[in-house]
């Protein structure tokens, strides 16, 4: 990123957001529960510090051999779009990070918090030695999580046989705080057509899977619940999400801002996929692309 821009950036001074010494877990779940589903919990609650995040279903596995309780369906297939290719995103994003470590005071109590570009990660980094895209900017298309190695080939066919065409999706000033039953987000959401777009991109993926590779999903994505999403940050229940969400949509709305560049389209080319076991990366490409030399991630 360019250096006056990081130097305009800082110069910006307001009062900042303080973690607590103690909050509340959305949900404590029952010993021996696998937490994986598809579907918001009835009993998860949002307390202070998160009153006015959106509760999400606890669907990807970070943990499989504890989250999925099982020591054959411990396998985890996350097939993203890898917005790490995007110049733009990269930029919006860590501009974005940029403001919430400017903003955030943990001092008091520090809140374990990973933030999703500012971790001493460069672009060229990212694409000669990926270690693991998962902790990238990216969207998640789907969650396939706790299947068998035998599902796990199944589903990698069903993405194999799934034919597509090359789509546009959107980021535009949408920002968001989201709670799920072991962490917190903030996220930047895709417009409401990329959300349609995509809707109908993952049913048709779903579809090929079931067909294709012969496997039973066992929790499709829940759009109403789940949208589609980049997320920025990740932190414990300390962290002051309703204050930085506050400051975020301020920052990102406010028409003398002269750092963002939005809206931000980008043509998705391709999607992949990165084994949690071998961290073999697969590339799943689309059967038309705009540009001749058909890049993964193309910015319009």
């Amino acid at each position: 990123m360019d250096a006056s821009v990081i130097t305009a950036f800082t110069q910006v001074i307001q009062p900042k957001c303080w973690s607590s010494r103690s909050t509340y877990p959305s949900l404590l779940l029952p010993a021996g529960q696998s937490p994986i589903n598809n579907q918001i919990p009835d009993e998860a609650q949002l307390y202070p510090l998160y009153e006015t995040c959106h509760l999400v279903p606890y669907d990807y596995a970070y943990n499989p051999s504890a989250d999925c309780l099982s020591s054959t369906s411990n396998r985890v297939i996350d097939p993203i779009i890898p917005l790490f290719l995007s110049p733009s995103m990269i930029q919006v994003a860590a501009l974005l990070e940029l403001f919430i470590l400017k903003h955030y005071d943990n001092s008091f109590t520090p809140s374990a918090t990973n933030f999703t570009v500012l971790h001493k990660r460069t672009l060229t980094s990212i694409i000669l030695n990926v270690v693991n895209v998962i902790a990238e900017l990216h969207i998640s298309l789907d969650y396939f999580s706790c299947y068998t190695a035998e599902e796990q080939t199944g589903i990698e066919i069903g993405f194999s046989s799934y034919e597509w065409s090359s789509f546009n999706i959107t980021f535009y000033h949408n920002i968001i705080c989201a709670i799920d039953i072991k962490h917190g987000y903030i996220e930047l959401l895709v417009d409401e057509q990329s959300q349609l777009t995509l809707q109908t991109f993952v049913r048709g993926l779903e579809q090929s899977i079931s067909q294709n590779g012969n496997v039973i999903i066992k929790y499709p994505r829940d759009f109403d619940q789940d949208p589609f999403h980049a997320t920025l940050l990740t932190a414990d229940y300390r962290f002051p999400y309703d204050c930085m969400t506050e400051k975020l949509e301020d920052y990102i709305t406010n028409t003398q801002n002269q750092l963002f560049k939005m809206p931000i389209t980008i043509e998705v080319c391709c999607f992949i996929t990165q084994d949690t076991i071998t961290h073999q990366i697969k590339y799943y490409r689309a059967t038309t692309c705009t540009h001749s030399s058909n890049p993964c991630i193309l910015d319009l």
